[in-house]
């Protein structure tokens, strides 16, 4: 949900980065489709010829797009996979401060969960009374920092979105952001 609201932040304040992540679009499907093809070459049957060629010819064009550059060190090409060369908290700092400060914790700690990363299942992990290993289970102030966090974030993309639709919901919006500080100022220290 972060980089979602992030990404959509960054391309509301540079809309000319718009075109570049929709045609990215079309990279990412060769990509599913060489990958599909791999594995089960007898789908290509089930497509008309036409649409695989000109599906193909746009993979080729978005990928011909992509910036590529030269490793100073080994001199191996280092190329871009993303639509952006930015990286995710480069693009929220240059959009919210708020969206920089929660860069960690909505981005960075659940991806090192979902991820294969030694500190994902260190984090998960503690040692018993007898020396073994056992499984952590998350904490209530867990849980409860997890949907702060999500619930800031909602009504910061709510916010994001009537701006920039001109949605007129600003009232709307600030009542739910006063609810917010109400619900959260009532919350224990540790989850804020």
């Amino acid at each position: 949900m972060y980089e979602r609201i992030v990404a959509a932040a960054f391309l509301a304040k540079n809309p000319s980065e718009a075109p570049i992540f929709l045609e990215h679009s079309n990279y990412q499907r060769g990509q599913i489709w060489n990958r599909v093809i791999e594995v089960l070459p007898e789908i290509a049957k089930q497509y008309p010829e036409e649409c695989i060629r000109e599906m193909l010819q746009a993979y080729e064009e978005a990928k011909s797009k992509l910036k590529a550059t030269i490793c100073s060190k080994c001199h191996q090409p280092i190329s871009q996979e993303s639509w952006t060369r930015r990286s995710l908290d480069t693009m929220a700092e240059k959009t919210d401060i708020n969206f920089k400060a929660a860069y960690h914790y909505c981005y960075l700690i659940p991806t090192f969960h979902s991820h294969a990363t030694a500190w994902g299942i260190d984090a998960r992990l503690r040692e018993t009374e007898s020396g073994a290993m056992a499984f952590k289970e998350s904490t209530e102030a867990d849980a409860r920092q997890a949907v702060l966090y999500a619930h800031g974030m909602i009504l910061r993309l709510l916010t994001l979105e009537d701006k920039f639709f001109a949605l007129g919901l600003g009232s709307e919006i600030e009542k739910r952001m006063e609810a917010f500080q109400t619900i959260w100022s009532h919350a224990p220290e540790s989850d804020r």
